[in-house]
């Protein structure tokens, strides 16, 4: 007995019984069963579509049930069902429309041995070993399970395979490499094969084949062609025609082996080579390149190639939730999950995530007539703030520097750059018209010069230990993410301050100095302008860590970044001391992105944020608690600077000019040049004017890195204060982590791998993966993740859950062309210890 018959069987003798059965279907894994439920004299009600429409027909049924006036209805048996758990509670209950007539007659599947797998279980009782063994992998479809057919037996294949259940049998033969082999050298064995595969899937070995292991070889076409053919909107291509496809009546069995198929472990591998091969045989991708409506399945790699292409057109027409459905329907694709077409996936993610942005944003821009705080705090703003726009965008950029040799998602990143350059230049030519208006910084927004005073003397003076981070050109949206990922360990909070003018380091991180708060100013040294706090110089980092150790003596340390991050524990504890504030400097988002080509700095600019995360939970593992994150200016991230975007400058003289700004005295002007007097924009020093670029423009040509001029994205900065009050765990003991891939060789740039771990604690793992060019410890980082779900795009690190298996992607540098690499699993919560290696030779097509 199949287990929809013996489904059928239930229902119906609970319906002569109670005469109003309500069948739950938790997961709706059997709604077809339902929509096929034919019994006696029983009306079938589906809450399917609609639970008022289904609860009004039921009551119209129940009402005639027992009507002697309503010879339709009379006598008759009500069957409702419904696609979702039966509430435990009693209160859940009587808010459920369907609880009264559960209460008149009696319920069905909310019962552990009214579950599917038990179901099964009990129409099959001589194979609950298989049944099991289905659930374990994967949720099986009610179609996989009515293909094990109890009834029916194939001893020379059992003996032979270890099985005789035809899903598993048919899966092998088609995936796992030497079944046919093996069955071939055992007699009689392929032809009770071929009845088996006859009577399940219809399949007629050709007539012109004459040995018998030679009749298997076409069931690749017949499987795979009869799956595109029942999902395919039409029929299927008059070239194709010809070919043998299954029947109507085998269409659910046909689906069942192919979802086992391309789900379990033992066969996915076997699967993508078959369906490639087929593809490539019968010239499907040429045949279909221009149809559409493909179908929903996942049968071929081309079908993954039309899907995606639908991506742009569609975002062109500005419809981003269908654009976000059709990637919602790929996520977990065989073929879109597949290495380098995953990466292409989430770029096309990321690039409908940020026009979406942009469209929850554009209505909120504040118009001509606002002040200058109007424009911070509409930019700041939780949920639509135009700092969500800038996220996304850099985002994108990162996203699209990990594909750059992959033209497939170019079209896609270009309509982003220019959307994103459009409500970026709109929202920036409105701010400066407010600063025009009301200049800066304004008065009742928190100044960058007094963040010292009032986040790190305070601490200091109760006896707290503190580490003040000074990060060079972290802008106020990666600060948002950053505290984010702070969340997990203690409380955070995250605010904006106006920076000094111009944006640039040395003022900046000068402005971050204790006592900056009334005592900044420019003063001239030869023939340039230099920042000065409490009448000290203070041009360069040397000079602003020598006032902090004049000020807080053996109470002080400093370290930078790559300190921390490399030292062991104990030279950590020995360079930091007793000391109560601890400086970390770092450098590195301003040094990728002016000392770098364009495309590491978007490759590698997010996983800064990663590295502090690190260092983080280094330190407070030391012993502090509080936590400061302060930025000198932001950024602006473009993919290039145009030539008409590259403008004269005025004249006069100037004693600092950088590529947004210049400062000195302006004797004329220049077009596309905004000129302020520079005590309008609360700048203290020997100069008269600021003459600042206007839009995203420059006065010399470079990257599209920059940071010197007068937009939120420059000169609104970021402070974060975290308070920390969940230690890391320690270590990582009782962890078995496995680097898996499906070969010792890898032959794309994008490699797919596969990581699962073992833990005695369930917390989640959280770890850097990365490639080397060599086994040793002076080996040179080659690859890292991709961008994937189980990666946070703001930290590079990724996240695994004990007991499951995740996807992720590895991409290896376009430049290595070495002969194998070494991956390694490394704890994030650490000084760099390895958790898993992976050694693959390297057979890429140069």
């Amino acid at each position: 007995m199949t287990v929809s018959d013996h489904i059928h069987q239930l229902l119906t003798q609970l319906l002569e019984e109670k005469q109003v059965v309500v069948w739950y279907d938790d997961d709706g894994a059997l709604r077809d069963l339902a929509a096929r439920f034919h019994a006696p004299n029983c009306r079938v009600v589906s809450a399917s579509d609609s639970v008022l429409q289904a609860r009004r027909e039921a009551d119209r049924v129940f009402r005639g049930l027992n009507d002697s006036d309503n010879p339709e209805l009379r006598n008759a048996n009500l069957l409702i069902y419904c696609p979702r758990q039966r509430a435990k509670q009693d209160d859940d209950r009587c808010q459920d429309p369907f609880e009264v007539f559960a209460v008149c007659g009696v319920t069905f599947g909310d019962k552990p041995n009214e579950k599917i797998q038990s179901l099964a279980r009990q129409a099959m009782p001589d194979r609950t070993t298989e049944i099991d063994r289905i659930f374990d992998e994967g949720e099986p479809t009610l179609a996989m399970l009515d293909g094990l057919k109890a009834g029916m037996s194939y001893p020379l294949v059992k003996d032979c395979l270890g099985t005789d259940s035809p899903l598993d049998v048919a899966a092998r033969v088609l995936c796992v490499g030497g079944t046919i082999d093996q069955l071939a050298v055992a007699p009689g064995a392929v032809d009770e094969v071929l009845r088996l595969l006859q009577a399940e899937y219809g399949y007629e070995a050709p007539s012109r084949t004459q040995k018998s292991e030679s009749k298997l070889q076409m069931l690749a076409h017949y499987v795979l062609l009869s799956e595109f053919a029942f999902d395919l909107d039409g029929p299927v291509d008059k070239a194709l025609g010809e070919l043998a496809v299954a029947s109507e009546q085998h269409k659910e069995r046909i689906f069942a082996l192919c979802d086992r198929m391309r789900r379990s472990d033992d066969t996915r591998e076997g699967y993508i080579a078959a369906a490639q091969h087929v593809e490539t045989q019968l010239g499907l991708r040429a045949l279909y390149k221009d149809r559409e409506n493909i179908g929903q399945r996942d049968t071929f790699p081309f079908e993954e190639r039309n899907y995606l292409d639908r991506i742009k057109p569609l975002i062109e027409a500005g419809k981003l939730d269908e654009a976000g459905s059709v990637i919602a329907d790929r996520r977990h694709s065989i073929w879109s999950s597949l290495g380098d077409r995953a990466v292409l996936w989430k770029t096309a993610e990321r690039c409908v995530e940020l026009l979406q942005a942009i469209e929850a944003c554009r209505p909120h821009l504040p118009g001509s007539g606002k002040s200058v705080t109007d424009h911070i705090r509409a930019y700041t703003e939780r949920e639509w703030g135009l700092w969500r726009v800038d996220r996304q965008q850099r985002l994108v950029e990162q996203a699209a520097a990990a594909c750059a040799e992959d033209a497939e998602v170019e079209p896609l990143v270009e309509v982003c750059r220019r959307r994103y350059r459009e409500i970026a230049e709109d929202a920036q030519s409105r701010f400066l018209y407010a600063v025009q208006q009301h200049g800066w910084p304004p008065d009742d927004v928190t100044r960058q010069t007094q963040t010292f005073d009032r986040h790190i003397a305070p601490v200091l003076q109760e006896g707290t230990k503190v580490v003040y981070f000074l990060v060079d050109s972290m802008r106020y949206e990666m600060a948002r993410d950053l505290g984010v990922t702070f969340e997990e360990i203690g409380a955070v909070k995250v605010e904006a301050v106006a920076g000094v003018l111009p944006a640039v380091t040395a003022l900046g991180m000068a402005a971050l100095m204790p006592g900056a708060d009334g005592t900044f100013k420019l003063v001239g040294k030869g023939d340039t302008l230099v920042p000065s706090v409490a009448d000290t110089p203070l041009p360069r980092s040397n000079e602003r860590m020598d006032f902090l150790r004049d000020r807080y003596g053996d109470r002080f340390a400093e370290l930078t970044l790559g300190d921390v991050l490399s030292f062991k524990d104990k030279k950590l504890s020995q360079k930091i001391g007793s000391a109560e504030l601890l400086v970390v400097r770092t450098y590195e988002i301003d040094n990728l992105g002016e000392t770098t080509n364009l495309y590491h700095a978007r490759k590698h600019m997010s996983g800064i944020l990663g590295e502090l995360f690190t260092v983080t939970k280094r330190l407070a593992k030391l012993g502090f608690g509080t936590f400061v994150y302060a930025a000198d200016h932001g950024h602006v991230l473009l993919p290039e600077v145009a030539p008409g975007d590259v403008l004269q400058k005025p004249t006069g003289e100037w004693l600092l000019e950088k590529r947004r700004s210049l400062l000195g005295r302006a004797t004329g002007s220049a077009k596309g040049v905004l000129v302020f007097k520079a005590e309008r924009l609360g700048i203290n020093g020997p100069v008269a004017d600021m003459a600042i670029a206007g839009g995203f423009k420059v006065f010399m040509h470079g990257a599209g890195y920059f940071h010197e001029g007068l937009s939120l994205q420059e000169c609104l900065v970021p402070v974060i204060v975290l308070n920390v009050s969940t230690l890391p765990a320690e270590g990582v003991a009782g962890t078995d982590l496995q680097i898996r891939y499906r070969s010792d060789t890898f032959t794309s740039r994008v490699i797919g791998l596969k990581l699962f771990f073992q833990s005695l604690f369930r917390e989640p793992l959280v770890l850097r993966l990365e490639a080397y060019d060599a086994t040793g410890p002076k080996a040179t980082l080659v690859g890292e993740a991709a961008d994937c779900d189980a990666r946070d795009p703001n930290t590079g690190l990724v996240t695994l859950l004990a007991g499951q298996e995740t996807q992720v992607p590895l991409k290896v540098g376009a430049d290595f062309e070495g002969k194998q690499i070494e991956i390694r699993a490394i704890d994030a919560t650490g000084p760099g210890v390895v958790l898993a290696r992976l050694q693959l030779k390297n057979a890429v097509a140069f």
